[in-house]
Parts: C-alpha cells; structure tokens; sequence
C-alpha cells in the first residue's frame, strides 16, 4: 500500500526542482523527458500521477512536504483546475515554496493547486508569479 497505518501517504521534496533547467518540460496536460531526460518521469509524482491526488478520501490523505525546497521557472496553461496541482482532494501541502510561474486558465486557477477538495495548506508560498 502507498499509505502508512495511519492512512498517510507522504511526499517529500528532497532538493529545489527548475523547471528551466530541468529534463522535463510541461506540455499542457503532463510533464514529458525533453531528450536529455536521465530519470524516469516517474520521479516527478505527484505531479504526474495527479489522478493519484484526486483518488484520497477521508482516511487515505496524501502530504505533500516541500521540505523547505521551491518548484520554480515554469509556465501552465489550461481551461479548468489550472495549477502545478491541478486538482486535488484529501491532500495537504506544507512547507513548499513556488517561484516565477505563470499560470493561465479560465476556473479554477491558482499557482499551487487549481481546485483542492479537503485539504490544508500550511506554510506555502507563491512568489515572482503571474496567473491570468
């Protein structure tokens, strides 16, 4: 099982991801290895496996720790649940810094998460960003 006894599914962010620099690249609904990719995409869960986030109910929630750690240099765009997240339920987000993104969609739009269903945010900040 990905949860822990308590019903915890904890993600922690182990270094700052610049998505300039990175191996990945946000195409519009996933993000996918640019050729120079080394890692499997995989290592960018949640945010690839989103559906993941969307799936926690009441007594399986997932954490996602920043560490202390920024997501920075990337621009997202959509139509609805815009957000390096774009939807989420049962997930709480602590200690996690956004920086320099810019954000487009119509509803439901943020930087962190576009659309989160019984979750906390603690210790976040978004920074340098842009959302339209």
């Amino acid at each position: 099982s990905l949860f822990d006894a308590a019903g915890i599914r904890k993600v922690i962010q182990v270094s700052d991801i610049d998505f300039e620099t990175s191996d990945y690249a946000w195409n519009g609904s996933v993000f996918v290895g640019n050729g120079n990719a080394s890692r499997p995409i995989s290592e960018l869960t949640p945010v690839q496996n989103e559906a993941l986030l969307r799936a926690n109910t009441e007594t399986e929630r997932t954490v996602i720790d920043g560490n202390g750690f920024k997501m920075k240099n990337l621009v997202i765009s959509g139509s609805e649940n815009v957000g390096i997240f774009g939807e989420t339920n049962y997930t709480d987000f602590t200690n996690l810094k956004i920086e320099d993104i810019t954000v487009t969609g119509n509803t439901n739009v943020g930087g962190l998460v576009g659309k989160a269903t019984h979750g906390n945010v603690n210790n976040c900040g978004v920074y340098l960003t842009t959302i339209k």
